[in-house]
């Protein structure tokens, strides 16, 4: 490699061995060699080019022994630099450049850069011509670069210089122009560049401008645009720089912005960051130059340029367009509109380039453009591009960035104004990215991460799901609900918004209400509960599911809580507006949340934010006035009453019980003319005041003896306010606190107390829960009742009397001390009835009598009637004789069937006495005949008829005398017990059922009872067991049921007679068996069934050959295997009996193991393991 270029002058040998060195890609060199083939003017240009790039690659490595040759001679330092700057020219120009800038950093000495700068500037100003001096013009950009202390000496030294230099911008060659920017650059990027005059500032300016605009070269380009951004950072510069770029009335454009337009559109993405770059800096330094750049319509060629996949590149146009849109004009002059679509496609590019920050700025100028649009411009005019943002956020979200959620979900929230949604758009795509939003804040709604402190980052991501969540109720509000939007929105949006805001953000609140340092969170929540009780389906489930959740407490505590915030104005708005609508939907009437708006929204702004302040108002007499306002201490007072009862009638204690009874009893002790409050706030007042009072009520409502007392000076007043209310209906609330308080007080009971009562039972959907629990602590409510039914009170339904009643028997309880509530009520009644006997006769009230009566006497065990009533129940029956009087007879044959079907001693006599009233059992064997009268006529009379035989079967003694020895016997046709078989009425077939039941079962002992048939019995025997046998296989389980039990005592009673031959191979018989076979095959037979095969398989034992006895012998055996742990002890028996009957028919119909199965469970040993 040596000998391929002559490095080593023949003179070399008398060169010193110090000038010889390591060469950087060859053996050795020798220094003294290199400098005369350098200065040589004969040297071939290869050769000399070989040796400077040798030497400069020593330079740039730094090397010692080169430097330890050259630092210690200044002359052979001076000398070198002076060959090589006579040999910038030409080809070896560029070379000689890089050799000379790498020569000055190798010294690191201040003297060889010094004149270096002299000599340049010696030769620029000798040519005096621009295009020769080129190589020089350039080595002058390097150096001042690589040596930037040079450009104080240049500007301070070299004045005259200078501007001939700023005269050659105006060279037609860009070459040129592009080496003075660079050395421009270089002096412009100095701390101290305000050193420069004004002049040469001012002209440097107007030639950027200039050459911006007919640039053709990139690097000219470039170095203008680097210029510009060194301009920007000097105050000074920048404003003769942008000031001295006015707009231009005729082309509506600056030359600076013109400019940048042209290198917008240029394809070579180097060049449109330089520009974007630059544009960035003006913007971020000098925003009122915004107003220019928007006239020129830089927007557009901005957005023109968001095409781009470079990252930086489109960062910062995102930067520039964020600063843009800060001026006013962006949005007046509608260069909005060219936004939109440009950032939607931008924001896409940024999630496939999978870059986060520059999601996050796309989405950070999307949601000032949204906040700051007019509304009288659209933003969207079709659903295209909404979709496809909304499908950019959700892909965003999925992405799991805490920033990039946030920002995503403040863009939601700006997004789902009604004025940005275009018309017919659909909103479906909006839920599964709520969802989303919602998981993400998900984890706050547990207790487990609340032990943590909340970090900002999640606080501002909760705030601004929040938003989204308050953005999406108020629209679904106006589209689903008011129907002003255009807009589709599904019909599960409602109940999905408010699922998520019960289950995930309420909970996330209050869990993280101690870390919540901003009131942003609680003005959504507040807003979002507003909307939530403007529900149009459900406001009032919601309502009261709020005012249970303790949000009257919340927001009490929330407006002491950010009381001195600075940004509470909006918080106290949302929460103000959130409990006029609240307890505007906790009353029932229209006039009444009419009132609670008007009472409610000018006084919350001086109710105090601490409650015990509130409590202090109350103790107030109600004739001063709040300052200089309108509004009187009495309506705060009234106000706060209905917070207070809002919230006490939820469980929402805002205060304890022992305070709220000094405050209601001060409060009504100041102000005796309680009577002319308005209706609304009497009734809070009045629900207060007996629930402080009702001090019995349950064990968390105890009151100590003194607060007792205390109430004591204000119980009379509160009286006779209530006695001087003109309208009870006016002050009415169904609340069983208050009435049981009514009818606590003796000056009440008679006329506020029953009017309270009747009025609450002119809605029989009234809180029927309350009345009953009232009536359960309330003996004189009781009685009230009771004779308010007995009385037939004109004003109130007797139905709705009776159903309370009912409601109230079946639950056991005692009432006032008595111990049982179902023998109190019955013996009154059975009183009332007596007495109305002798009074008159009222059909309505006696059939409410007979109803309660029969749930009387069903809720007791042992209900003990006297004889007296049922004679007189009897003989009301036996006069039963027109259309109108039938429920009297239905509802006192319920009550005797309920009362004999208890099977007591006392039934029993109930039957005998029955039995006896000959004019009673005619009357009814007459209603049998169910085409005759009302089909649930004649199913209560066969009903009745079963239980008096029953129960007169039960009483039979064969050796003792009938104690109906003298009645006379009472004759039924068998032909209409036939027909009620055959009925289609459930009840009527179900009462012969049970009657035929009856009848099989006593067999001989029906006493004066008798069934008569008007022709051959085994005619009839065939037809009964066809209709049991149809029965059997009914659609309903208790017909079913009820048949079973019938077949079963109609073969016992068939056994006995003369015709169990004719039965014996019936074909319905061998029907059943195939039935139970087909139907019931793998499952497990109904304990009716059982029994019914259990009787059939002992009686049939001829039926051994046939193929049903196998095969119901296999269903047996069969369920019995997969049921035998689950089985009752009825079921077990019944087993017993068909496996019995098996074996006596035929052995061999199960094999040795399966009878030794069936003996082992029998015998205990299965059933312990």
């Amino acid at each position: 490699m040596a000998g391929a270029v002559p490095f080593l002058t023949a003179k070399h040998a008398h060169h010193s061995a110090v000038w010889t060195i390591k060469g950087f890609s060859i053996d050795q060199i020798c220094v003294a060699c290199t400098v005369e083939h350098i200065e040589n003017g004969q040297a071939l240009g290869i050769h000399v080019k070989r040796v400077l790039g040798e030497l400069l690659a020593l330079l740039r490595s730094g090397d010692k022994s080169l430097y330890q040759v050259i630092s210690t001679d200044k002359r052979v330092q001076e000398h070198l630099l002076n060959i090589i700057f006579v040999r910038v020219k030409g080809d070896e120009a560029s070379l000689c450049i890089d050799a000379l800038i790498a020569f000055v950093e190798f010294l690191n000495t201040s003297e060889p850069p010094r004149k270096l700068l002299q000599q340049t500037v010696h030769t620029i100003m000798t040519n005096c011509n621009f295009l020769s001096s080129l190589p020089h013009v350039a080595l002058l950009g390097r150096l001042l670069h690589s040596q930037p202390a040079l450009c104080t000496e240049l500007v301070h030294t070299y004045r005259g210089f200078l501007e001939y230099l700023l005269s050659g911008m105006t060279y037609t060659d860009e070459a040129v122009k592009s080496s003075l920017a660079y050395i421009l650059v270089q002096l412009f990027s100095r701390p101290d560049q305000n050193s420069l005059s004004p002049g040469f500032v001012q002209a440097t300016c107007r030639h950027i401008s200039v050459g911006l605009a007919s640039a053709k070269s990139a690097d000219l380009t470039s170095n203008l645009m680097a210029l510009v951004r060194n301009l920007v950072k000097c105050d000074r510069h920048a404003q003769c720089l942008l000031q001295a770029d006015q707009l231009d009335s005729e082309t509506k454009g600056s030359t600076f912005a013109m400019a940048f337009k042209r290198v917008l559109l240029n394809t070579d993405e180097i060049l449109q960051l330089a520009a974007v770059q630059c544009l960035q800096d003006v913007l971020t330094h000098h925003s009122h130059y915004c107003e220019v750049l928007l006239k020129a319509d830089i927007a557009e060629f901005l957005c023109e340029a968001i095409k781009t996949k470079n990252e930086s590149l489109l960062s910062s146009l995102f930067i520039c367009l964020n600063a843009l849109a800060n001026a006013d004009s962006f949005y007046s002059d509608c260069h909005v509109i060219y936004v939109i679509d440009p950032v939607i496609v931008g924001i896409n590019t940024a999630l496939w380039l999978q870059n986060q920050e520059v999601t996050i700025l796309g989405f950070t100028l999307l949601s000032q453009v949204l906040s700051r649009q007019l509304k009288a411009v659209l933003l969207f005019v079709n659903a295209e591009p909404l979709a496809k943002l909304l499908s950019a956020m959700t892909e965003a979200v999925q992405q799991k960035s805490l920033p990039l959620s946030t920002q995503t979900a403040r863009v939601l929230s700006l997004l789902l104004k009604s004025q940005h949604v275009p018309v017919n758009s659909s909103l479906s795509p909006v839920l599964p990215l709520l969802a989303q939003l919602f998981q993400c804040v998900d984890p706050l709604s547990k207790p487990s991460i609340v032990q943590q402190v909340l970090s900002q980052p999640m606080k501002l991501l909760l705030t601004e799901v929040l938003s989204a969540a308050d953005s999406m109720y108020q629209l679904s509000q106006r589209c689903l609900v008011e129907k002003r939007e255009k807009v589709f929105i599904p019909e599960e949006t409602l109940e999905f918004l408010n699922s998520s805001f019960e289950e995930v953000l309420l909970p996330a609140v209050l869990l993280n209400y101690s870390h919540l340092d901003e009131p942003e969170p609680l003005t959504f929540t507040f807003s979002i509960a507003k909307s939530q009780c403007l529900a149009c389906d459900c406001a009032a489930q919601h309502t009261k599911r709020l005012a249970l959740s303790g949000f009257i407490q919340l927001s009490f505590d929330t407006k002491n809580k950010y009381h001195y915030h600075k940004r509470v104005n909006s918080l106290i708005t949302a929460v103000d507006e959130f409990l006029v609508e609240l307890c505007a939907g906790l009353v029932t009437s229209k006039s009444s949340s009419t009132y609670v708006r008007d009472i409610l929204h000018p006084t919350l702004p001086h109710i105090p934010s601490s409650i015990v302040n509130c409590m202090e108002l109350l103790n107030q007499r109600a004739t001063t006035f709040l300052g200089n306002g309108s509004n009187s201490l009495r309506d705060v007072q009234s106000a706060i009453l209905l917070l207070l009862h809002n919230a006490f009638t939820h469980n929402d204690r805002l205060v304890s019980w022992d305070v709220l009874v000094k405050v209601l009893d001060g409060y009504v002790s100041l102000n005796p003319d309680i009577h002319l409050l308005p209706p609304v706030i009497f009734t809070c007042l009045l629900v207060l005041y007996a629930l402080a009072d009702n001090s019995n009520e349950d064990a968390e409502r105890v009151l100590l003896s003194s607060h007792a007392r205390q109430l004591d000076s204000s119980r009379d007043l509160m009286a006779r306010g209530l006695l001087r209310i003109n309208s009870i209906g006016s002050v009415f609330v169904p609340s069983g606190c208050v009435l049981r308080w009514l009818f606590k007080i003796p000056s009440l009971v008679s006329c506020v107390a029953k009017s309270w009562l009747v009025e609450w039972l002119k809605d029989p959907t009234r809180q029927v829960e309350e009345l009953l629990h009232a009536l359960n602590n309330s003996l004189p409510l009781l009685e009230c009742l009771l004779g308010m039914l007995a009385l037939s009170e004109p004003l109130v339904n007797c139905v709705t009397i009776v159903n309370i009643l009912t409601a109230f028997l079946a639950k056991e309880g005692p009432v006032g001390g008595v111990s049982s509530s179902q023998s109190m009520v019955l013996s009154t009644l059975e009183r009332m009835l007596l007495i109305q006997r002798a009074e008159g006769f009222h059909g309505i009230s006696t059939v409410g009598i007979f109803k309660t009566l029969t749930a009387a006497v069903t809720a007791c065990s042992q209900p003990i009637v006297e004889g007296k009533l049922v004679h007189h129940v009897a003989n009301i029956i036996a006069r039963t004789d027109t259309e109108q009087s039938f429920d009297i007879a239905i509802s006192g044959m319920d009550f005797l069937s309920a009362l004999l079907s208890k099977h007591t001693q006392a039934s029993i006599q109930v039957s005998i006495v029955l039995l006896n009233n000959i004019p009673f059992m005619q009357k009814v064997t007459a209603f049998i005949p169910s085409h005759m009268v009302h089909t649930a006529l004649s199913a209560c009379s066969m009903q009745l008829l079963a239980e008096i035989i029953d129960c007169h079967c039960l009483s039979r003694n064969p050796d003792s005398p009938s104690p109906l020895s003298q009645a006379k016997t009472v004759k039924v046709r068998a032909e209409p017990l036939l027909a009620a078989l055959w009925s289609q009425e459930p009840a009527v077939k179900l009462a012969a059922l049970q009657l035929w039941r009856v009848v099989f079962t006593c067999k001989g002992k029906l006493g004066c009872f008798a069934i008569e048939f008007s022709a051959n019995w085994s005619e009839h025997q065939s037809t009964l067991l066809f209709l049991i046998l149809n029965a059997l296989v009914g659609q309903s389980t208790i017909e079913r049921e009820r048949a079973a039990l019938c077949f079963v005592q109609f073969l016992a009673f068939i056994k006995a007679s003369n015709q169990w031959k004719d039965i014996q191979y019936n074909q319905w018989t061998a029907f059943f068996l195939r039935f139970l076979g087909d139907v019931f095959h793998n499952v497990q037979l109904p304990q009716c069934y059982l029994l019914c095969l259990a009787k059939i398989l002992q009686d049939f034992k001829d039926l051994k050959t046939t193929v049903e006895l196998r095969c119901i012998s296999q269903l047996l055996y069969a369920g019995f295997v997969t049921h035998r742990c689950n089985l009752t002890e009825q079921q077990q028996g019944a087993y017993e009996d068909c496996f019995e009957a098996i074996g006596n028919i035929n052995k061999d119909l199960y094999s040795v193991d399966e009878w030794s199965h069936i003996n082992k469970h029998y015998t205990g040993e299965e059933r312990t393991k």
